[in-house]
């Protein structure tokens, strides 16, 4: 799996959600000072959970604060999928074939952290999963187990 953009919304200096974009031969983040790019290499430090980076409730921008939200999130993108994993020890499938990938057969995973204290509010998966319009909850409640007892 490579990594392909990281999303963030409402991190520190990004106040709407920016798509940061990483190519496959990135070998560095160059730009203007206070443009960011710390912002985006802790971001990630966060997300993955190294060198000791945790989120705190000054991580989320200001503004985005005085407007009422209530968190920030941090997304990765990865392409270049493993053609298959194992499940249950044996059971080989597929992320595409567990209705995993997004939109662009890719692995999207958000966490999102509370403004008021940097704690981690959850974790998602942001995929692309069939809809059946027609089948509805009460009708599955209804259906008797048709394996032999």
């Amino acid at each position: 799996m490579r990594l392909k953009s990281v999303k963030l919304s409402h991190f520190r200096g990004y106040r709407d959600t920016v798509v940061i974009p990483v190519e496959e031969a990135i070998t560095g983040i160059v730009g203007r000072n206070d443009y960011g790019k710390s912002t985006i290499l802790e971001a990630l430090a966060i997300f993955f959970e190294t060198d000791g980076a945790k989120p705190d409730k000054s991580d989320v921008n200001c503004f985005s604060l005085a407007d009422g939200v209530e968190s920030f999130e941090i997304a990765c993108e990865f392409c270049d999928l493993p053609d298959t994993l194992v499940l249950d020890e044996n059971v080989e499938t597929t992320l595409a074939g567990e209705y995993l990938t997004n939109a662009s057969g890719h692995l999207e995973v958000a966490k999102s952290y509370k403004a008021s204290s940097g704690k981690l509010e959850k974790i998602a998966i942001r995929c692309m999963h069939p809809a059946d319009q027609a089948l509805r909850h009460s009708d599955l409640v209804g259906l008797e187990p048709s394996w032999p007892s």
